[in-house]
């Protein structure tokens, strides 16, 4: 479903209202919310104006969609990012598991990440003007076993170490099966460019573009909520 905005306030301020209602939903339902977050500069605004919203954030678990391989309080660290804007004020009190340096390596660390994090309630996404989603880069060596669903007729892993052919960083990232299992996807894009990307990748699946996978209509996950606003990403 698509959602415009004239700017990127009002965008920000829709989606933390939607965002915030769906977690205080599972916190009736479940008595706890999962929510996994992308990093870059455009989700800042969301994370500003979610984090002032007064739900029982003792009850919210916050986890990363991906992350690069670097110290946590590198500024290209995700978890830097998510401290630093979301983890404020009244949602200063949920939880929170980063994704790097939670062991002694990167594949320790995505071992991990599968065994131990559960599924998503609700996933904020980004995407770039290649069209990528989370850390699902095409032509990535370990872009096409991430976006198998099943592996060995089982579920496929939560998470995958991806090595990007042209994006600092190695990262671990969400697989298509992790994001397939999520209650509810939101998408966030801005600019007249990854509109054009976005509508490229919804006419068909293409390995091309990423996000297409998440777009297609035989789509068996939940049906993506794309916020688009006409300004640049941040």
């Amino acid at each position: 479903m698509w959602h415009q905005f004239d700017n990127a306030k009002t965008c920000a301020q829709a989606l933390a209202t939607d965002i915030g209602f769906l977690l205080e939903k599972s916190i009736i339902e479940k008595d706890q919310a999962v929510l996994a977050v992308s990093g870059g500069r455009s989700p800042i605004p969301v994370f500003q104006e979610l984090s002032k919203r007064d739900l029982d954030w003792s009850k919210v678990h916050i986890i990363l969609v991906d992350e690069r391989y670097v110290p946590v309080d590198h500024d290209d660290s995700n978890e830097k990012l998510v401290r630093q804007y979301l983890l404020q004020g009244p949602a200063a009190r949920a939880r929170f598991t980063g994704l790097a340096h939670q062991t002694s390596s990167l594949d320790g660390d995505v071992d991990k990440a599968n065994t131990q994090l559960p599924d998503a309630d609700i996933v904020l996404l980004g995407m770039g003007d290649d069209g990528h989603m989370a850390s699902l880069f095409a032509h990535a060596p370990e872009f096409a076993q991430a976006i198998k669903t099943t592996s060995n007729g089982t579920a496929a892993p939560r998470y995958a170490r991806i090595s990007p052919p042209r994006a600092p960083h190695d990262r671990i990232s969400m697989t298509l099966a992790a994001l397939q299992r999520a209650g509810c996807l939101f998408l966030e894009i801005a600019g007249t460019t990854r509109r054009d990307v976005y509508e490229r990748a919804a006419m068909q699946n293409s390995p091309d573009y990423p996000i297409s996978y998440v777009l297609d209509k035989n789509w068996p996950g939940a049906r993506v909520q794309t916020y688009w606003h006409p300004g640049t990403t941040p």
